[in-house]
């Protein structure tokens, strides 16, 4: 996963999705960089992103570009823009 924010000018950070835990009315997604340093970012979901995130999820522009990344089966050749 390829992370980038703002505050960090063109700094770009590699990480993984490690988990998603409920808290209270929070759906909350963590994420732990390793480059170019070791972070635990969480991001707080509340009740009214979620249908404006399964809508974009579901757009059939996106559901065609999900599918073909799980399909392909030479994984060793996905190439990696150089910026995002």
């Amino acid at each position: 996963m390829r992370l980038r924010s703002t505050g960090l000018g063109k700094t770009e950070l590699i990480g993984e999705l490690t988990g998603l835990e409920k808290v209270d009315d929070l759906l909350i997604v963590h994420v732990k960089t390793k480059k170019p340093v070791v972070w635990h970012v969480r991001t707080g979901l509340q009740r009214k992103d979620i249908p404006s995130m399964a809508k974009l999820l579901l757009k059939p522009s996106n559901i065609k570009h999900i599918l073909r990344i799980l399909l392909k089966r030479n994984k060793d050749n996905i190439k990696e823009p150089k910026d995002f």
